[in-house]
């Protein structure tokens, strides 16, 4: 009997071509990764910047310890002393120069009642001003704000 091997009936291989592999080198690798690096930290940047901005303190301020405080001043409870704003009329100070709580400075004034604040003095200056209380539960509405230009 005649034996042949499985090779023999085996067509003719043809040559496996390999892909071609680049390899690079570490100091290429690391200009590779510092230049990622770079992106991504000026990606985070421009990211960040277009945040809005906040405030140092982002914290909204208690609106009911400065009704207090002008209620206070009203009622005499705080020593406010009187100025004198025209010929012959008084008021007190904080109802004229506002006064500070806290590093911000609140005018206020009661509608309907004469006014020396600096919106009664200025009206034009109305777009300037935030109001940040309009209390009504009292016998006249109680308004509160701060001046814009100040912040």
């Amino acid at each position: 009997m005649f034996q042949m091997t499985p090779a023999a009936y085996a067509p003719a291989s043809k040559p496996v071509l390999a892909t071609p592999r680049v390899q690079i080198g570490a100091q290429v690798f690391w200009v590779l990764f510092v230049v990622q690096a770079l992106l991504v930290v000026i990606g985070a940047t421009t990211a960040i910047r277009a945040l809005p901005v906040l405030p140092a303190a982002a914290v909204v301020p208690d609106y009911g310890l400065v009704r207090e405080a002008v209620l206070q001043r009203v009622n005499g409870q705080t020593l406010d002393p009187l100025v004198d704003v025209a010929a012959g009329v008084r008021a007190p100070a904080s109802s004229v120069r506002g006064f500070s709580l806290h590093g911000q400075v609140y005018y206020y004034y009661f509608e309907g009642r004469q006014r020396f604040d600096p919106l009664s003095q200025q009206p034009s200056s109305a777009n300037q001003a935030r109001v940040v209380l309009r209390d009504q539960g009292g016998e006249a509405t109680l308004v509160i704000y701060t001046l814009i230009s100040e912040r």
